[in-house]
């Protein structure tokens, strides 16, 4: 790479506003925090079917909080740049986000917890209603096939 090629790499990537991007981060990380705590009170109130109207937007506004994020931390310096005002704006949204997702993901833990020791529980109760073989005299296993598609073998031979 000569120091021409990297030049016209360098003026080829746009460099971006530190301020409008964190304007940004601050107004999505407002709705990022307020969908998460949505979603983490759905949870809560086990309302489980009701979240997934709520998958789409909160997978966005994290793809669109992380790309934002992302180009401060290429170039951590801007933060420092940005108005104290501004800065300190963005950090607590950062704080808030962060929190609201860490809740968010212990409900989601509890509830897919909840969800396996229900589908356990009803593995069990269907375990427990088969028939049990039994056994005659004989030595050969008798099983009742009602409702249910069999295969007999012959063992006599």
């Amino acid at each position: 790479m000569t120091a021409e090629t990297g030049a016209s790499a360098a003026a080829q990537t746009p460099a971006y506003d530190p301020a409008a991007v964190a304007q940004l981060l601050v107004a999505t990380g407002a709705k990022l925090t307020q969908l998460l705590a949505a979603e983490t009170d759905l949870l809560r109130a086990s309302r489980t079917g009701e979240t997934a109207a709520l998958c789409n937007e909160k997978t966005r506004l994290s793809q669109v909080f992380a790309a934002g994020w992302r180009q401060f931390q290429t170039r951590p310096d801007t933060i420092d740049q940005l108005p104290a005002e501004l800065r300190c704006e963005l950090l607590e949204v950062a704080r808030q986000v962060n929190a609201a997702a860490l809740d968010n993901e212990q409900m989601l833990r509890v509830g897919r917890r909840a969800a396996e020791l229900v589908l356990a529980a009803i593995a069990r109760a269907v375990a427990q209603q088969r028939p049990k073989p039994t056994y005659t005299a004989g030595r050969t296993t008798r099983m009742l096939v009602r409702d249910q598609a069999g295969l007999g073998l012959n063992r006599s031979a």
